[in-house]
């Protein structure tokens, strides 16, 4: 199920993200999660869609069109501030250490300058564009503690996207959409659909 799965999945992807690039280290790992992440933010965009999926309000409607561009944002952030840089170190490594300074140089410049902070709070907005208006779509039929949950998991993932900011967010996330799910199934099962059978 993605409501549950997508989550559940960024958790893992968070958690696995390395908290910085290093030269005395393979840069794989850092390279591998930026390659997922793209299909992992997709999945978070579908969760939010299925949860609005049946409501008719501007709201809802504000975010199945939010999350079109909030998918190419975080897509074109993490091309150029993961796999790029990762890409940048692992040729970096084939240097001689002497040379390796410049380069370094080079990927705390690519990652602080103008570019990769206007693509960071890009994503960032309209993540929590995304998150916000799907929490007041669902404002009428969900606890307002698991809407808390949500919004306050989806800003702390918003906020970063590894760990421990990312990570623990998207627990919160992973948690308020179980407790949503589960409060959804019992409600179906507390008022039984009339199937219109004459006795």
């Amino acid at each position: 199920m993605t409501i549950i799965g997508a989550p559940f999945l960024t958790y893992i992807g968070a958690m696995l993200h390395p908290t910085r690039v290093l030269w005395h280290g393979s840069p794989w790992l850092f390279i591998g999660v930026h390659l997922v992440w793209p299909f992992l933010v997709a999945g978070l965009a579908l969760m939010l869609v299925q949860l609005v999926s049946d409501i008719d309000e501007a709201p809802a409607r504000i975010t199945r069109l939010l999350v079109i561009p909030m998918v190419i944002a975080f897509t074109l952030y993490t091309t150029y501030s993961g796999v790029a840089i990762g890409a940048i170190v692992w040729e970096g490594n084939r240097f001689p250490i002497a040379r390796r300074e410049p380069i370094s140089d080079l990927i705390d410049y690519l990652t602080t300058n103008t570019l990769a902070t206007t693509l960071r709070i890009t994503a960032e907005l309209l993540w929590a564009a995304c998150a916000i208006t799907a929490a007041i779509a669902l404002r009428r039929r969900v606890p307002r503690p698991a809407l808390g949950l949500f919004v306050i998991g989806a800003l702390e993932f918003g906020y970063h996207h590894e760990r421990p900011y990312g990570a623990a967010g998207m627990a919160a996330l992973l948690a308020s959409v179980v407790w949503i799910t589960l409060r959804e199934r019992s409600t179906r099962g507390a008022h039984p659909v009339d199937t219109g059978t004459v006795a």
